[in-house]
């Protein structure tokens, strides 16, 4: 039964009218929506709700994003999955890690790293012949780390905000939670590297494949050429023997004719 759910996530807004390149994509935006929600936005609520209640409503988002991305894929909304699922996570993680820094702060080293993870995201769901569509993605997912600063003074975090998280940030910074954020960044930027590397040999072997078809075609069509001109080599064959016999036909009736006649 666990198996038949999961196969009809991952599946979830498969279609024969989908263009090959597309097929590859959706497969990989649930799988790794499945992964950035179960890995990353659940442990975040978890280590919210724990040290800093107030908090819980960024991870509960990066759920709800997980959710409504594989909903998207179901009903048909692949650009607005890719486009989300390519966004948000970034947003978030990046909004959760300036929420609790002041405006001196440097921002948390592990939030910021899984934050440049999620920003190779956007070349992972979105296909390079998309230019203009994978350019305005990916410049809207870096804005939040580029304006990182303009980000904490809009959340104007205030002095005794931070004396009450003070615990849970040195935990960011130089706790257990810290170590599991490096982590969790690490992966992310890997994974999303080697989903790219995987991508990108899919497309080689379908690009050798179509190739091998298209030599197996020439030689097909070369065979068939050979055939064909030997076919009306024959037929030119026959043609001569026919005028040939015409000929001798031709002669023996002439020569039989001024014998009769004389």
């Amino acid at each position: 039964m666990r198996e038949f759910v999961l196969k009809n996530i991952i599946e979830a807004g498969l279609n024969e009218t989908l263009p090959d390149y597309l097929v590859t994509r959706v497969r990989t935006i649930n799988i790794v929506t499945l992964l950035l929600t179960f890995a990353a936005a659940l442990p975040f609520l978890i280590f919210s709700q724990i040290y800093y209640p107030p908090l819980t409503f960024i991870p509960v988002a990066g759920m709800v994003t997980g959710f409504g991305v594989i909903l998207a894929n179901k009903l048909g909304g692949i650009t607005y999955s890719r486009f989300f699922i390519s966004v948000l996570p970034a947003w978030e993680v990046t909004t959760y890690n300036a929420y609790l820094c002041r405006q001196e702060d440097e921002a948390i080293a592990g939030l910021f790293l899984i934050g440049l993870g999620f920003i190779l995201v956007p070349f992972l769901m979105i296909d390079v012949k998309e230019k203009y569509f994978l350019t305005v993605t990916s410049l809207i997912c870096s804005a939040p780390l580029l304006g990182f600063g303009l980000l904490k003074r809009v959340l104007n975090v205030t002095p005794e905000h931070i004396d009450v998280v003070s615990g849970y940030v040195e935990l960011l910074r130089t706790g257990w939670i810290g170590n599991l954020t490096y982590y969790l960044g690490v992966i992310i930027s890997f994974g999303t590297l080697l989903g790219l590397a995987f991508l990108n040999r899919q497309s080689e072997r379908k690009r050798e494949s179509l190739i091998d078809s298209m030599n197996n075609q020439n030689k097909v069509l070369q065979s068939s050429q050979k055939q064909l001109e030997e076919n009306l080599k024959k037929v030119e064959e026959a043609q001569n023997e026919e005028k040939r016999r015409n000929w001798a036909t031709q002669g023996i009736a002439n020569i039989s004719e001024i014998l009769r006649s004389n």
